[in-house]
């Protein structure tokens, strides 16, 4: 069972070219192969869902514990055509996320000359990589996490990205139009914003790495899949003070 995705507002379509290609691959291999967009089939040998975090699909795990899955998402460094499958889950659920790689490499955050701007990588408050806990421990919503970071670095200059295909809430607009030290980033891609980057500031945005690519080192407020690279960033959502911590990071 492959599960397709209903096509809203322009979006569905990269998670189904990936789902339609797996369902070729499984038939070209001669499965038996239903599509189904919720959880209206059941008894599969193997059932293949996008994400798996979505309300629906915690229900529809819940309610057929004898169901062997497959979770599919986009990949990362470059996004497309890229794309993973994993018996355990997605980002820091994959069964390979949480196997502590050890790195001798480590980049501490330092002023270079003209770039003093801490990078600020906005997500979707929709997205199930904020609204699920585990994942996001600290914040529910881009404004929540601005209104902190307002509080928590009002002496850095902080350099506001928004997501590339979800606009800003109007409150989380009114709080970058309104603290002092922070401003939109204007940068045409996300490797020029790096580069004119000392740090980045992640909740858990799978952009983070592309700056570990770059060697910019990353305070990230979430999970992802970059968490257990030891040295590779800052983890802000384990401590016991995050303030104290963010600000001695």
């Amino acid at each position: 069972g492959i599960q397709t995705c209903p096509i809203v507002n322009n979006s569905g379509e990269l998670q189904n070219n990936v789902l339609d290609a797996l369902a070729q691959a499984a038939e070209a291999k001669g499965h038996s192969v239903n599509r189904f967009q919720h959880a209206d089939c059941v008894g599969f040998d193997i059932s293949i869902i996008w994400n798996g975090l979505y309300n629906w699909e915690v229900a529809y795990r819940k309610e057929n514990p004898q169901q062997r899955f497959l979770f599919a998402e986009l990949g990362w460094c470059p996004q497309k055509p890229c794309f993973q499958l994993d018996p355990l889950g997605v980002n820091a659920f994959a069964s390979w996320a949480r196997e502590q790689i050890n790195t001798k490499l480590y980049v501490p955050i330092v002023t270079k000359l003209d770039k003093i701007d801490l990078l600020v990588v906005l997500q979707d408050d929709a997205d199930t990589q904020i609204y699920t806990p585990w994942l996001s421990p600290m914040f529910r919503n881009m404004a929540e996490w601005l209104c902190w970071l307002a509080e928590t670095l009002p002496e850095y200059h902080l350099r506001i990205r928004a997501h590339p295909n979800h606009p800003m809430s109007a409150q989380a607009q009114q709080i970058v139009q309104n603290t002092r030290n922070m401003r939109l980033d204007d940068s045409p891609n996300m490797a020029e914003a790096i580069d004119e980057s000392i740090a980045m500031l992640s909740i858990n945005s799978s952009s983070g790495i592309e700056g570990l690519q770059k060697g910019l080192p990353i305070i990230a407020f979430g999970r992802s899949v970059f968490s257990s690279v030891v040295n590779a960033g800052y983890y802000v959502f384990i401590q016991k003070e995050p303030r104290e911590y963010t600000r001695n990071a």
